[in-house]
């Protein structure tokens, strides 16, 4: 067992011990002495438990969900996390149904961030802020830079971009660096 380890088992065993020993603590806002089992838990205390009684506790929460209720904060609140989740399934469904996809795009993502591969200004039109565009995504370094509208138009047309194909680049000096 390492030192750091011994340590921490040595403090679980204090907090355990301090626990058990205690049967009563004094509420920080009543300032009445209750049973431990009046108080939430709260890991990040010494004793492990909230330093407010359940029922000082639940009154000053009731409190100030009355003081700062806003019923259109609320509800926008509410939509946003329902919209965040929604996002974060639709990407889970990508990610295991097109895992090469998901791969080849933050292998690039990745190497654009460590400088290994250096972003282009769009082909089509010059643009400087680009997308890299995967013909290919077993080969996630070789992409063709385009700007958010071309790549979009790519999408949807892709047979007039077809003449783009000789412009992708293998790994040369000029686009990895």
């Amino acid at each position: 067992m390492s030192g750091y380890q011994g340590l921490k088992n040595l403090d679980n065993a204090r907090t355990v011990n301090a626990k058990l020993s205690m049967k009563n603590k004094i509420c920080i806002l009543c300032k009445m002495e209750k049973t431990v089992l009046e108080f939430y838990k709260l890991s990040a205390n010494r004793n492990g438990l909230q330093g407010s009684c359940k029922k000082c506790w639940d009154a000053r929460s009731l409190l100030n969900k009355r003081k700062n209720y806003d019923p259109v904060k609320q509800r926008e609140w509410s939509l946003k996390r329902k919209q965040e989740g929604r996002q974060m399934r639709d990407f889970l469904r990508q990610v295991v149904k097109f895992p090469e996809k998901y791969k080849a795009r933050y292998t690039l993502r990745d190497a654009v961030k460590s400088g290994k591969v250096k972003k282009e200004s769009c082909v089509v039109c010059g643009n400087v802020k680009t997308q890299g565009h995967h013909d290919d995504y077993s080969k996630p370094l070789q992409v063709k830079w385009l700007c958010q509208i071309h790549h979009a138009d790519l999408h949807f047309n892709f047979r007039r971009y077809a003449s783009l194909d000789t412009t992708i680049k293998e790994k040369n000096p000029t686009t990895l660096r």
